[in-house]
């Protein structure tokens, strides 16, 4: 079969990155795949690709595109969008490509309820994990770093003041209860607080499915909540080790000016992907903290897994709850940084220990958690597609 897969400006370049790795593993399954870059390449040329190359399918990481929906229904040409945020964060896109020829996917499987929850009932839509990059060397590499924390780490206080400085009354006052109840406990799903709220005002959920104005409202409360309670807890676990003596490695932009100055933290800047998957190998732990998951997945996890670094995460359910505390993974409590500090000092101390854990996480995530895993994935998310239409 003929794939597409474009690659586009996105803030980081990871996600070209999966769409080089994904590329490549259809191409060993047999699949001539077209890797389009969006930045250098025509309107007319990438319509010329499509429309004179029987092209079975089309793949696309967060909806990025300047094909018009219209072109694929035309051309009988399936696209798959492959998100990897919540779909709150595309909304534009999930409407902009709605239509007979679109499935969407989605990293965590929470995500899907609720995009058929708020934003579409009627849309094919799948869960697809991400993928994670391992890099393979004959020599052997040094764990030259102790921590090493990649990521945008915001100014959540900044973000706070965005948050009350909402104008509507009832987005404000769901933000900020959104926003308390996140940081009292983050070990429950943002969206089950969201949904709280939303009834607490009583509004019906399908209200957001049916106006355009109030999902784009609501979509927008969500995320900002989301991104603010992210760059607070990535504040807060930081400033839990580097406060104790411990030095973090810090990779992407970092807006805060309280870490920027502390003497514990190497601040790097953003860094392009594969030379970044260098820096994790040579770190002994990937500190990480994403929001909870009903079922979900990181690229960093993973990516660290398969270069044999020991993730330190906060509580959450990855790929099936297949990684296990202790076993292939560290989970910390984000309710209780203690069990962070404690965690960390142990696995320092405890070199042996580490080695099993890390190479228990090589061992399954190497089985189930490439790219080269998701090539299946994505094919048979295509086939199931294709028998429904039919």
């Amino acid at each position: 079969m003929n794939i597409v897969i474009y690659k586009g400006n996105f803030q980081y370049d990871v996600v070209n990155c999966f769409a080089e790795e994904l590329g490549h593993e259809l191409m060993k399954l047999g699949h001539n795949v077209y890797i389009l870059n969006l930045v250098t390449m025509s309107h007319n040329k990438i319509l010329a690709i499509l429309s004179q190359n029987e092209i079975g399918l089309v793949l696309s990481f967060n909806g990025v595109n300047f094909i018009e929906q219209k072109i694929y229904e035309g051309l009988n040409i399936p696209l798959g969008i492959l998100f990897v945020d919540h779909p709150f964060f595309h909304v534009s896109r999930i409407r902009a490509y709605k239509g007979n020829m679109t499935f969407y996917c989605m990293h965590d499987e929470g995500f899907l309820n609720s995009f058929e929850e708020c934003i579409a009932e009627d849309v094919p839509i799948a869960w697809l994990p991400h993928g994670g990059t391992e890099i393979v060397s004959d020599e052997s590499i040094e764990k030259t770093y102790d921590i090493i924390m990649p990521g945008t780490i915001g100014d959540y206080i900044q973000l706070e003041k965005e948050i009350l400085n909402l104008e509507l009354d009832i987005l404000k006052r769901i933000a900020i209860n959104m926003y308390e109840k996140g940081k009292q406990n983050y070990n429950i799903p943002l969206y089950h607080y969201f949904k709280e709220e939303i009834f607490a005002e009583g509004i019906e959920l399908y209200r957001l499915r049916k106006d355009e104005d109030f999902l784009n409202a609501f979509s927008y409360i969500y995320t900002l909540v989301d991104r603010t309670l992210r760059a607070r807890n990535r504040y807060r676990i930081i400033k839990a080790l580097v406060d104790k003596g411990l030095k973090v490695h810090h990779y992407g932009n970092l807006a805060n000016t309280e870490l920027k100055a502390h003497k514990n933290i190497i601040t790097n800047g953003p860094l392009n992907y594969i030379d970044l998957v260098k820096e994790m190998k040579r770190s002994k732990f990937l500190l990480h903290d994403i929001s909870y998951f009903e079922n979900g997945s990181h690229e960093r996890v993973l990516t660290s897994m398969l270069n044999r670094t020991l993730v330190l995460s906060n509580n959450n359910n990855y790929c099936n709850n297949m990684y296990i505390d202790g076993e292939n993974i560290v989970y910390y409590d984000m309710n209780n940084l203690d069990t962070l500090v404690e965690k960390t000092f142990y696995y320092l101390e405890h070199e042996d220990e580490r080695k099993v854990i890390e190479e228990n996480a090589y061992r399954i995530t190497k089985q189930y958690n490439t790219w080269g895993s998701r090539a299946h994935e994505i094919l048979n998310i295509y086939n199931a597609f294709l028998k429904m239409k039919r």
